[in-house]
């Protein structure tokens, strides 16, 4: 309720990597104007998910826009969302690590299972032709 007041996140940081504020303003639908340094560059697509440029007076025009348009604000903010889930869902991260610890420890080819003390299942695959594993948390 408190974001919807606003039309877009300036992130004016110059030097750090991506900022979790960035990552949580995307995933609620709203665009991102900033400094195109390090990180936000390759995730701020420009026109599509907000603004990013080295250019502050660039930054204040397109700025400026959102507030005199809030339906581009809105478009910028369902493709922000989209890319936010496409690249920061925890779905995505899972997956990439389920894979790769796959691959480093040869589990690829047999039965995994995971589950919480309460007995719930979280994580459940089946790969043949090796022999059945369940890893309980205690």
């Amino acid at each position: 309720a408190f974001a919807a007041n606003y039309r877009f996140l300036f992130n004016p940081i110059r030097y750090t990597s991506l900022g979790l504020a960035v990552i949580e303003a995307m995933m609620i639908g709203m665009p991102v104007v900033g400094l195109a340094t390090t990180e936000m560059a390759t995730v701020i697509e420009n026109g599509r998910s907000g603004y990013v440029d080295t250019n502050v007076s660039i930054l204040v025009e397109r700025m400026r826009e959102l507030l005199r348009y809030p339906d581009e604000a809105r478009r910028l903010g369902v493709n922000a969302r989209h890319r936010a889930l496409e690249r920061f869902h925890i779905g995505r991260f899972i997956s990439d690590w389920d894979r790769a610890l796959r691959d480093v420890t040869g589990m690829d080819k047999r039965h995994c299972e995971y589950k919480t003390t309460s007995g719930k299942t979280i994580f459940n695959r089946t790969f043949p032709d090796m022999q059945d594993t369940t890893i309980e948390r205690t």
